[in-house]
């Protein structure tokens, strides 16, 4: 199993992955690195592992924000197909009524 080594925030970390999918891990610890360096300059962690947390639960809430905007964007264009589709079966049900009655 190859082997790549990640550096976040100054320490290096030895990180197996599956064959072939040494690039990705490389480019995802960078994503992490760069994370972790914007909130170390910001003074908000008093230590490496607080900086790890605070890392992960600003990525995630990033990830699941953007997530939850799509979801709520989705429900909002099947809303309008909804309507679309009960307003053109109310009138088609209008008009077949009106012949019905004649």
């Amino acid at each position: 199993m190859p082997k790549v080594n990640i550096s976040l925030n100054g320490r290096s970390y030895a990180i197996s992955c599956d064959e072939g999918q040494e690039a990705r891990v490389l480019e995802l610890g960078g994503i992490i690195d760069k994370k972790m360096r914007e909130i170390a300059k910001s003074g908000a962690a008093r230590s490496e592992s607080y900086l790890l947390v605070l890392t992960a639960l600003v990525l995630t809430d990033e990830l699941l924000g953007e997530d939850n905007v799509l979801d709520i964007q989705k429900q909002e264009r099947q809303k309008e197909i909804d309507i679309k589709a009960v307003s053109h079966l109310t009138a088609r049900i209008e008009t077949l009524a009106e012949k019905i009655a004649s």
